[in-house]
C-alpha cells in the first residue's frame, strides 16, 4: 500500500470508524428489522422488501406498488467499497489480540451475521497491519525523538522473549525499553532460520536493536539483560564504554534453584529457612551499594551472618547493618550443611554475577510486557512473520 492510500485510509478511519466506536450498538433480529419495511411511510400500504447481506453490512430496499415509492436504508456507511462495521469488527478482533476462528465460531453458534476468515484475513493483510506498522514507527520516533531532544545517556533494559522448546521456537522477539520511563522503544523480531539456530537469536536481536537505536542518534549510556553468555562478551569486548548489568530477579532465581537443591540432600534441609532471608539480601546488596566492590563484601558477609557471627574483615563492609535479632535456626560451624552453604555462596562466578548487579533499574517491566505478549500471541498458534510483528507492535500503538 502507497504511503498517501494509507494516509488516505487513516484519515478515513478516524472520520468514519471513531463515531462507530463511541456508538452503542444492539443486536436485531431479522423478522423484527423487516417488519418495519413493510408499510410504506407515504401511504402504509404493503410494500414489498428486498435485502441484501455483505457480512455485518445489511441493506435493504422498500418498494411500494401503490405510490411507486423506493426507499433504500443502509446499516452502516461505506469506507469506499468497504463496509465500516465489517472492517470495525476486523480492527477490535485484530486489536484486542483475538483469534478471529474462534470470534467466527462464537458469532456462528449465536445466529450472528459476521464476516467470513477469509474477508478478515484480507482486511488484515490490505489496511490493519500496514496501519499497525506505520502508526507504530510514528510513536517510535516521537520517542526517540525526545530521548535525543534530553541529551542524556538512556538506562535501556533488554530481553528476549522466544516460543518455548516443545512449542516452536520459529521466532524470537527482542524488547528494548527505557527503563527511566518503561516505555519500549524498539522490537526486533528475529526468525532461527535466519542465525542458523533458536539459541542465536537473542544475541542477533539484541546486535539489531542496538545498531537501530545508536543509528537514530540514542546515546546509551547502560544496558540491564540477563546473563547471556554472547551479549555479555560482545559488551566487554568490543562495548567497553557501555555499562552492562545484570537484572537481579535473573540471578536470584539461579540462586534459589541451588539453594532448592541443596536443600534437598541429606542433613542439608536447614538451609531452606534461609531461602527467602537470602534472596532478600541479595536485592539489598544491589540497591545499596555504589560500587560493584561493595555489593561483593555485603554479599559475602551473609556466610558469617547465618553463623551468628556479624563482624567481618571487610573494611568495605565491617559489620552487618541490622540491629540486634532474635534467635534463630543458625546454621552450625563445621557442619555439611554450612559448608556446602558458604560454597554455594561465595562461588566465583557468583560473585562475578553479584558485582554486576543492576543498583536501581531492572527489566521487570520488560518480563510484564513479554507476559502480555502471550495475551496477543499464543505459543500454541503459528502466525506469519508479519502477523507476529504485528502482534508485538500492536502492543504498543493500541
Amino acid at each position: 500500500m502507497s504511503p498517501m492510500s494509507l494516509m488516505s485510509l487513516k484519515r478515513a478511519l478516524k472520520k468514519v470508524c471513531q463515531p462507530l466506536y463511541k456508538a452503542r450498538k444492539y443486536m436485531v433480529y431479522e423478522e423484527n428489522l423487516l417488519q418495519l419495511f413493510r408499510k410504506c411511510q407515504a401511504c402504509c400500504h404493503t410494500c414489498t422488501v428486498e435485502k441484501f447481506v455483505n457480512g455485518t453490512f445489511v441493506s435493504i430496499t422498500q418498494i411500494c406498488s401503490h405510490c411507486l415509492q423506493k426507499t433504500k436504508w443502509n446499516s452502516q456507511p461505506h469506507i469506499q467499497s468497504t463496509p465500516a462495521g465489517n472492517l470495525h469488527l476486523s480492527a477490535a478482533v485484530a486489536f484486542s489480540g483475538a483469534s478471529y476462528i474462534q470470534i467466527h465460531k462464537v458469532l456462528t453458534a449465536l445466529c450472528l451475521e459476521c464476516i467470513c476468515p477469509r474477508t478478515f484475513f484480507n482486511h488484515q493483510k490490505t489496511f490493519l497491519q500496514p496501519t499497525i506498522l506505520s502508526h507504530w514507527r510514528t510513536e517510535q520516533n516521537t520517542m526517540l525523538e525526545m530521548a535525543r531532544h534530553y541529551g542524556k545517556a538512556v538506562v535501556l533494559g533488554g530481553d528476549m522473549r522466544a516460543d518455548s522448546p516443545g512449542h516452536c521456537a520459529k521466532y524470537g522477539s527482542y524488547t528494548m525499553m527505557n527503563l527511566e520511563d518503561n516505555k519500549v522503544v524498539d522490537i526486533q523480531l528475529i526468525q532461527s532460520n535466519e542465525v542458523g539456530a533458536s539459541p542465536r537469536m537473542e544475541r542477533e536481536g539484541f546486535l539489531r536493536s542496538l545498531q537501530f537505536l545508536e543509528s537514530a542518534g540514542l546515546r546509551v549510556g547502560a544496558i540491564v539483560t540477563d546473563r547471556h553468555p554472547s551479549i555479555q562478551k560482545y559488551l566487554r569486548e568490543q562495548r567497553p564504554d557501555i555499562k552492562h548489568y545484570f537484572d537481579t530477579w535473573h540471578v536470584s532465581k539461579g540462586l534459589a534453584k541451588k539453594i532448592d537443591a541443596l536443600g534437598k540432600e541429606r542433613s542439608c534441609g536447614e538451609v531452606l529457612a534461609w531461602r527467602r532471608s537470602i534472596i532478600n539480601h541479595l536485592y539489598w546488596c544491589a540497591s545499596s551499594s555504589k560500587t560493584g566492590e561493595e555489593a561483593v563484601e555485603k554479599w559475602k558477609s551473609v556466610t558469617n551472618h547465618v553463623q551468628n557471627v556479624h563482624h567481618h574483615d571487610s573494611d568495605l563492609f565491617p559489620v552487618c547493618a541490622h540491629p540486634p535479632l532474635e534467635m534463630r535456626a543458625w546454621l552450625t560451624p563445621s557442619t555439611k550443611a554450612c559448608e556446602r552453604f558458604c560454597d554455594l555462596m561465595i562461588n566465583q562466578r557468583l560473585l562475578k554475577d553479584v558485582a554486576k548487579l543492576s543498583p536501581h533499574h531492572q527489566t521487570s517491566s520488560v518480563e510484564g510486557f513479554h507476559s502480555l505478549i502471550l495475551k496477543f500471541a499464543p505459543k500454541n498458534v503459528a502466525f506469519s512473520f508479519v502477523g507476529m510483528l504485528n502482534r508485538c507492535d500492536s502492543l504498543n500503538v493500541f
